[in-house]
C-alpha cells in the first residue's frame, strides 16, 4: 500500500512544482516584452483581422483565437482572451509588436498567472504532503494468526493452504 501512495504523492509535489516554474518563465518573459515595448526598442507594426474561430471545448466556451496578417507573416495565430476576441471585428487593425516567439499583442493576454502558479503549486504540495504522509505513517495491518498484510505473507499462506489440508 506504500508504493501506492509514494509514486502519485512524488508525482503530485513534481507537477506542482513544475507548473509553478513554467508559468513563472512565461511570466518573466511577458514582462520582459512589455519593457522592451515601453522603452521603445520595438517598432509596432499594424496587424489585419482575417479570421476570428472558437476551439470548442467539452467544458465550456472554448478557446478563442484571432488570426491576423502582417507585412512580415501571411497568417498570424493567436491564441486571445475572451474579451479582446469580443472587441475587435474582422479587417479591423491593432496594434502589435513582433518577437522571434510570436506577436506581442496589448490586451490579448489574459492576466491572472500569478495565481494560478501559486494553486498549481499548492494543490501540487499539499496532495503530494498529504499522500507521502499517509504511507510513510501508515502501519502494515495485522492479520489473523500474526501475519502482517504484505504480499510475501499472503503468498506464503497461500502456498501453505495447500499443506495443511
Amino acid at each position: 500500500m506504500r508504493f501506492i501512495l509514494i509514486i502519485p504523492g512524488i508525482a503530485a509535489v513534481i507537477f506542482g512544482l513544475v507548473m509553478f516554474v513554467r508559468i513563472g518563465d512565461d511570466e518573466r518573459r511577458l514582462a520582459a516584452k512589455v519593457q522592451t515595448v515601453k522603452a521603445g526598442q520595438i517598432q509596432p507594426e499594424v496587424l489585419i483581422v482575417i479570421e476570428k474561430y472558437v476551439n470548442s471545448s467539452r467544458h465550456g466556451s472554448g478557446w478563442s483565437h484571432v488570426v491576423f496578417r502582417s507585412s512580415r507573416q501571411a497568417r498570424v495565430n493567436c491564441n486571445t482572451t475572451r474579451e479582446f476576441y469580443d472587441s475587435v471585428s474582422l479587417s479591423n487593425t491593432v496594434t502589435g509588436y513582433y518577437f522571434p516567439d510570436g506577436y506581442y499583442i496589448y490586451g490579448s493576454i489574459g492576466q491572472g498567472a500569478g495565481t494560478a502558479k501559486w494553486i498549481f503549486l499548492g494543490f501540487g504540495l499539499m496532495t503530494g504532503t498529504g499522500l507521502l504522509a499517509v504511507a510513510l505513517t501508515s502501519r502494515k495491518s495485522m492479520m489473523p494468526n500474526g501475519m502482517t498484510g504484505d504480499m510475501g505473507s499472503l503468498l506464503t499462506a497461500i502456498r501453505n493452504r495447500g499443506k495443511r489440508e
